[in-house]
């Protein structure tokens, strides 16, 4: 426990007693000197006085007392509030502590009342990074799977960008692979009679046969999704039920029974553009450029993900060697964070939209112990980056917009747009630090590689077992 009184700005002081409820939670008692809130009432009442309107009287000449007791309630409310967010602020930054994520008081939280003349203390606890020692780095071994890109993994892709890049036709039905169709939708949780989330376009797709039947709808795993949407045609009604995966970011949906009754409104069918389209929309100059292209781009998108699985290695051995307490709790904001950063990784090796949330489905269904090491592994590697000086540039950042904006055909310019919108700018970067912390461990690794097959083989055993 500490107690101090310091100046932590020029225009506020604090007091400070700092309480460790637990080894990840730091309760802070703040205490706001009793001038400093008669010096913001003043600050706020000026303000407030100098735009003032009211019949009768010009702008900035309403009387002190009259405009008091029209605005004193609001006034004290919006002080308290300044004061509370820029005291909490001042106080962590006082005391050093490293809260997880943005420092902001609880949304149940009742504040005190703001009274000229007196001290204003509250209370907030906080979550805070936890203590930990890092392992060595140096001698850790990896493999590296080694393969090439065959010609049938080129003819895959090439039907994935005919699909991609084909022209639509509106149908009616009866439904078969990859007919894509939008519909309202209502989830109901459990048992409940209300549903909890209702939509008006609800995409969904017929899964391929390469994923066994299985598709994502409303970015939740369905098995035999398949086999429910196949024959179906428009203004079918269909009830699609599936459990909620335990690392889905949104709580209320975690292992809860989902029960999804969705009504078809529309439907469509892709007719596979020819490879010359395919070459004119992805910027070649004939069809003949087509496939060495795709399979450069195959390449790529391998290496990318043959660093990805030795970073995966990396971070297998961090989560297991490194010991620490992790906070009790591990928010909804934490859980999206995750599913943020792993879908800037997903964008990063160029996958399309349809794929990537499939992708980002499988991802939900995480386990929560899964959950619980994607957090570990996330402050492991803040640790790592700060120590190592890991940064990431706006150039840098910049750079994998425009290379990703490549990928989909789009321009830099346009694809950053739609990150920015989205807020997703942050967790590229984020991603990207990461990235770089890792591949600082593997520079200092002993690498030996393997062959793809052999590397697949191994995978699917772990997988079984």
């Amino acid at each position: 426990m500490s107690d101090t009184s310091t100046a932590t700005e020029e225009t506020i002081t604090v007091e400070v007693r700092v309480e460790s409820p637990s080894a990840c939670s730091r309760r802070l008692v703040v205490t706001v000197p009793a001038e400093e809130v008669d010096r913001r009432f003043e600050l706020a009442f000026s303000n407030l006085q100098r735009d003032a309107v009211l019949p009768g009287f010009r702008r900035g000449k309403v009387p002190r007392a009259i405009l008091e007791r029209r605005v004193s309630g609001d006034l004290a409310r919006d002080t308290r509030d300044r004061l509370l967010s820029e005291a909490l602020s001042a106080a962590i930054r006082q005391e050093k502590i490293k809260v997880l994520g943005d420092p902001e008081l609880p949304e149940n939280m009742t504040p005190p009342e703001l009274r000229r003349g007196e001290a204003y203390t509250f209370e907030v606890e906080v979550e805070v990074m936890p203590e930990f020692e890092l392992p060595a780095f140096d001698g850790l071994s990896i493999q590296k799977p080694v393969g090439a890109v065959g010609d049938e993994a080129v003819e895959r892709e090439l039907e994935r960008q005919q699909r991609w890049f084909g022209n639509p036709e509106r149908i009616s039905g009866p439904f078969e692979t990859f007919d894509r169709m939008i519909g309202e939708v209502k989830v109901f949780r459990d048992d409940a009679t209300e549903p909890f989330f209702t939509a008006d376009d609800a995409l969904a797709t017929v899964p391929g046969d390469e994923d066994g039947g299985r598709g994502q709808f409303l970015g939740v795993l369905v098995e035999g999704l398949a086999g429910m949407l196949r024959g179906r045609k428009v203004g079918d009604d269909l009830v699609i039920e599936t459990v909620g995966p335990e690392g889905h970011e949104l709580p209320e949906v975690r292992g809860a029974k989902l029960r999804m009754e969705y009504r078809i409104r529309d439907a469509e069918r892709i007719h596979a553009a020819s490879d010359a389209d395919v070459a004119a929309a992805i910027g070649l100059p004939s069809a003949e450029d087509l496939r060495p292209q795709l399979r450069v781009a195959l390449e790529d998108r391998m290496a990318a993900e043959q660093r990805g699985v030795m970073r995966e290695q990396v971070a297998e051995h961090l989560v297991k060697a490194v010991t620490m307490d992790l906070p009790e709790k591990i928010s909804a904001r934490q859980a999206t964070a995750m599913i943020e950063r792993h879908r800037a990784e997903l964008l990063g090796r160029g996958l399309d939209p349809e794929r990537l949330e499939t992708e980002l489905a499988r991802f939900r269904e995480s386990s929560a112990s899964r959950s619980r090491d994607q957090l570990k592994l996330s402050l492991i590697l803040a640790r790592v980056a700060e120590d190592l000086g890991v940064s990431v540039s706006e150039a840098e950042v910049n750079s994998r917009i425009a290379r990703m904006a490549r990928q989909r055909g789009q321009r830099p310019e346009q694809f950053r747009t739609e990150l920015a919108r989205a807020n997703r700018i942050g967790s590229l970067a984020m991603e990207m630090r990461e990235q770089k912390a890792l591949d600082r461990i593997i520079d200092k690794a002993q690498v030996a590689e393997v062959s793809l097959e052999s590397w697949n083989e191994a995978a699917k055993a772990r997988k079984r077992s």
